[in-house]
């Protein structure tokens, strides 16, 4: 008879269950590991928007240079862009709430993973991909929902050292009584992911531990251990569940399934096209804007500010918020004031609220490298900000907030 091992109940509704009790010494390395990378993300993260910016620049103030130093500019934006990629993916080990949001189109998404997966293995692992022709719209962070799907294929393949056909499969889904998965998931509507390998199974000792970090069944490979403490963060930051499935005698095989939150009102073709936001141009001026920029990282503000003079706007810039708030009478009418959350002193939102208060003329975009969540994003929400910038900051979104801010407060004046 087929032996069915217990569904642990894998821990992933944000803030709400705790992995595991809070004095433990797998909390304690969980949380050890969140503030680590979480510090690690910040800093390098200015270091990236900077230099981002800067080769930006040159590369625009080039008018007519010799073809290897374009080409030098274009191999260091393409480093830049793979360091900006990497922590990104670094972000899901943190719990700063780093998300980036976004209205993207699932099934694509999915679809585009599972084929760099397909190119970058040769296709030894065949994947089968089922997904529903319409379903309920999920909103969230592409390059977490990256992470996730990279680390269950990996997961899959190494699962079978023999090769064998991965499942991937999407699922629009009512959560009840009579169907619930585990009793842990609410009812509600998911989108349900799941991706299921046919390798020898998971026993019940290594399901308890199978999403705590530096864990694995592989000894003989450095660095294992992570990618599934990944998968943790990762679901974790978008107040979703994961669970697992696995038998291992007669037709072993481990199922992992994501369920993310989906918006039942909003039904999305598996056809469509992806939904992005309008791009701006980097060489459109933002002449006649005024933009006072605030931040504690020279490397950041420097560059905005050289960035900002070349589209055509007046800077101002203070590495000290109290400052910057003492000298708020020089600051010109109807400014943009682009400030960074996280500096010493003062925060970001701190500044923003005495602004707010003192110069309501004056419109706000706040600015992180590390993340806004719970009662920050209540405060900026509160204050009514304008805009958010995430760090780094691309070249066309710089350029777009900073002309839409400025438009909405010149016509509200």
């Amino acid at each position: 008879m087929k032996k069915l091992l217990p569904t642990p109940e894998i821990i992933a509704i944000a803030a709400r269950v705790s992995p595991s009790p809070a004095d433990s010494p797998d909390a304690a390395v969980m949380e050890a590991i969140s503030r680590l990378s979480g510090q690690v993300v910040h800093d390098m993260t200015n270091v990236l928007a900077g230099a981002m910016m800067d080769v930006s620049f040159v590369r625009a103030s080039l008018d007519k240079a010799d073809d290897s130093v374009i080409e030098a500019l274009d191999n260091l934006a393409d480093i830049v862009t793979k360091g900006r990629a990497f922590m990104e993916r670094l972000t899901t080990l943190t719990d700063a709430g780093n998300l980036n949001l976004k209205d993207v189109h699932l099934v694509r998404h999915i679809r585009e993973t599972v084929a760099a997966f397909t190119e970058k293995t040769g296709n030894r692992w065949p994947v089968e991909t089922r997904v529903p022709e319409q379903h309920a719209r999920a909103v969230f962070d592409g390059a977490r929902l990256s992470v996730i799907m990279d680390n269950l294929l990996a997961n899959a393949a190494e699962a079978m050292t023999e090769g064998g056909k991965i499942l991937v499969s999407v699922e629009d889904m009512e959560v009840h009584d009579a169907n619930r998965p585990s009793p842990s998931i609410p009812d509600g509507r998911y989108m349900k992911i799941a991706v299921q390998d046919h390798g020898k199974g998971m026993s019940t000792e290594d399901q308890t531990k199978v999403f705590h970090p530096f864990f694995t069944t592989k000894k003989d490979q450095p660095g294992a251990g992570l990618g599934l403490t990944q998968v943790y963060f990762a679901v974790k930051s978008h107040g979703a569940k994961v669970r697992i499935e696995t038998q291992t005698e007669e037709s072993s095989f481990t199922r992992v399934e994501v369920y993310l939150p989906a918006d039942k009102n909003t039904i999305v073709s598996a056809s469509a096209s992806e939904i992005k936001q309008p791009e701006i141009s980097p060489e459109k001026p933002l002449t006649g804007i005024h933009i006072v920029i605030v931040d504690d990282e020279n490397i950041v503000m420097r560059a905005m500010d050289r960035l900002a003079g070349r589209k055509g706007a007046s800077v101002m810039t203070y590495s000290d918020p109290q400052q910057a708030f003492a000298e708020l009478s020089s600051f010109p009418d109807g400014c943009v004031a682009v400030i960074d959350q996280k500096m010493p002193g003062m925060s970001g939102i701190d500044l923003a609220e005495r602004i707010r208060s003192a110069r309501p003329d004056v419109a706000i975009i706040m600015m992180s490298g590390y993340g806004i969540e719970g009662d920050i994003q209540k405060r900026i929400e509160s204050a009514a900000i304008e805009g958010f910038l995430q760090k780094p900051v691309d070249i066309p979104e710089f350029v777009q907030v900073i002309k839409s801010c400025a438009a909405r407060n010149s016509s509200s004046q």
